[in-house]
């Protein structure tokens, strides 16, 4: 099963690019390579029909592969881009949680659903808001973070 997470962006898309590229080409010398059949039916009939498929010109045809797995990569790329964004930002708040071991998870449960009610169960939220705390305020402990989140919504809104 292929993980896009695992490799960098970049080097998604040069995978992609090259694989394409190298799918088109062994494809289009597959359809233009004559097999041995082709080859002696074609010594023993001149016909025109067969004189036609010989002179198939390669290079046209290479071009038209790899410009269509070129074709192919953009599409595949504008569809990927258009739908990472925010699936790069979620991996980017996992990665940044684990490297400091800090998660709204580890806060206490009457702490996250107090939190949850706040923010009407917007989960997302919750926990990019938990993860801006502990990047603005290290070394504390998760139940302090969750705290400082419900104080600062309850203090924005006017409650206290």
């Amino acid at each position: 099963m292929f993980r896009p997470d695992v490799f960098s962006k970049p080097a998604a898309k040069a995978s992609l690019l090259i694989s394409t590229i190298a799918g088109s080409v062994l494809a289009a010398s597959f359809l233009t390579a004559p097999t041995s059949f082709e080859s002696r039916a074609m010594h023993l009939d001149a016909s025109p029909t067969n004189a036609d498929t010989s002179n198939v010109n390669r290079g046209a045809v290479l071009a038209i592969a790899v410009g269509g797995s070129v074709a192919l990569y953009q599409g595949v790329k504008a569809s990927v881009d258009r739908r990472s964004p925010s699936a790069h930002r979620s991996a980017a708040n996992l990665s940044l949680q684990s490297s400091q071991g800090v998660s709204l998870n580890r806060a206490s449960r009457s702490l996250q659903r107090q939190l949850l009610l706040l923010l009407h169960d917007d989960q997302a939220t919750a926990h990019r808001l938990f993860t801006q705390a502990s990047l603005r305020y290290p070394g504390e402990k998760p139940n302090w973070y969750a705290e400082k989140v419900i104080y600062d919504l309850e203090r924005d809104r006017g409650a206290r």
